[in-house]
């Protein structure tokens, strides 16, 4: 609450330069996102994984009844059941 206080300070703000205002920013957005139970990295691998799974789900929508241009049957589209995300080591 502090920090927050001190942001609308306009004596503090005179004396901050752009990049401790931006710090302060970020590590405010960071807590947010913490007590959101959201990642604060740059990728999380969780919700990549919930985004595949949404594209399977919408490819396997798309595909109940499948249809070529013109108009007749078509051989339905997969997706594989599981999806993986590989762990790279450096």
């Amino acid at each position: 609450m502090k920090l927050i206080e001190g942001l609308n300070d306009p004596a503090t703000l005179k004396e901050a330069s752009t990049n401790n205002l931006a710090y302060a920013l970020t590590q405010v957005h960071n807590a947010l996102r913490l007590s959101e139970d959201k990642s604060t990295a740059n990728v999380c691998y969780a919700d990549a994984l919930r985004e595949l799974k949404a594209a399977k789900k919408e490819l396997n929508d798309m595909n109940e009844l499948p249809t070529k241009c013109d108009g007749s049957a078509a051989e339905p589209l997969s997706a594989p059941e599981e999806y993986t995300i590989p762990i790279i080591k450096k």
